[in-house]
């Protein structure tokens, strides 16, 4: 089956959609939320996986501002920290100590350019910015439920991503 996708650029969120390309309207929504690295190849793969599923899915961007990610954010810099994190010990993101000690060990200008997204990651993940996080989960699924003529007046549900490989790889 053939799979339609485009980039989302709405008052609230900006994101990844995927629709089946011959489906019958109306299609169920389906909002698959990120993980940590954002809205990065294996999300937009998930994406398409459920859209193969027969579902209009959307990934929103968490990390984007008015339709672009700041540097820090931006997909090269993303890959760069989730590299850093996998070869890093297990309590850095959560030990200030343990994650200097870690940067250290990084050359200059990478050690900057981790560290300032790794800085901006865990700012982002800060109790204080959940209902900005949520508001935009709010607006995709508002999206999804009110302006998409292929999802108008449907059920929207969303997937952590976990449980989305689960189902999508079943």
């Amino acid at each position: 089956m053939a799979i339609l996708t485009e980039t989302i650029s709405e008052a609230g969120f900006s994101g990844y959609l995927a629709r089946p390309e011959r489906a019958a309207a109306p299609l169920p929504g389906l909002l698959v939320i990120q993980e940590a690295w954002g809205v990065d190849a294996h999300i937009e793969d998930v994406t398409r996986r459920f859209a193969a599923a027969g579902y209009l899915a959307l990934a929103p961007d968490l990390f984007a501002e008015g339709g672009q990610r700041p540097p820090p954010f931006a997909p090269p810099r993303m890959a760069e920290l989730q590299a850093f994190m996998n070869a890093a010990p297990p309590n850095v993101f959560s030990d200030a100590g343990a994650r200097e000690a870690a940067l250290a060990k990084l050359p200059e200008p990478d050690r900057t350019r981790v560290g300032e997204s790794l800085g901006a990651l865990t700012a982002v993940m800060a109790p204080a910015r959940r209902e900005g996080l949520l508001a935009t989960l709010q607006a995709a699924a508002r999206y999804l439920r009110e302006v998409r003529p292929e999802t108008r007046g449907a059920n929207v549900d969303a997937k952590a991503n976990a449980e989305a490989n689960a189902e999508a790889n079943a």
